[in-house]
Formats: C-alpha cells, sequence, structure tokens
C-alpha cells in the first residue's frame, strides 16, 4: 500500500456535496488558513443549503445568513460532515 493520500477537493467532487444538501461542510481554505489541519468544530463547519456548479450556498453555524462559495475557491479541500458527528462537535 502507497503513503499517499489522495486529498479531495470542491471542484473534482461536485455531485457529492450535491447529495449530502442538508449535512455540512467542512473546507481547508485557501491560503494561510487551514480548516482541515485542526480538530473541527461547530463554528468551523458550514451548512449545505444548496451545490451546483457555479456556486455552492452554505450557512455558517449561529449565522442568520446564507453565503456563496462561488466556483473560483472550488480549488479548495473538503470534508463533509453528518448531521450525527455535527451534533458532537464541540463549539469553539
Amino acid at each position: 500500500m502507497s503513503d499517499i493520500e489522495i486529498k479531495k477537493v470542491v471542484q473534482f467532487h461536485i455531485t457529492e456535496i450535491k447529495e449530502n444538501v442538508g449535512n455540512y461542510l467542512l473546507l481547508g481554505g485557501k491560503g494561510i488558513m487551514d480548516g482541515l489541519a485542526f480538530d473541527p468544530c461547530k463554528f468551523a463547519c458550514y451548512k449545505i443549503l444548496d451545490a451546483d456548479n457555479t456556486k455552492i450556498t452554505v450557512k455558517g453555524y449561529g449565522s442568520h445568513h446564507a453565503s456563496i462559495l462561488p466556483s473560483c475557491n472550488y480549488d479548495q479541500e473538503f470534508k463533509i460532515i453528518s448531521k450525527k458527528e455535527f451534533a458532537k462537535l464541540p463549539v469553539y
């Protein structure tokens, strides 16, 4: 077996994100911050409201408004967090 880990990138897995509307998205980020490098918490996750090839509509924990992740930011890693996993995450 190889020790190489294949990283999932938004732009190549948009169908998987579409299938998980209602679950949560943890993004790796671009540049200085990497959301996948630390232990996840509720404030780092976004609820997936809608997804297509041009944008992903998400809502942050405790937020009153939805946000849009445009396709120009699809070149970052991600992880899907189920509702059950999200309920167990700490708030900090």
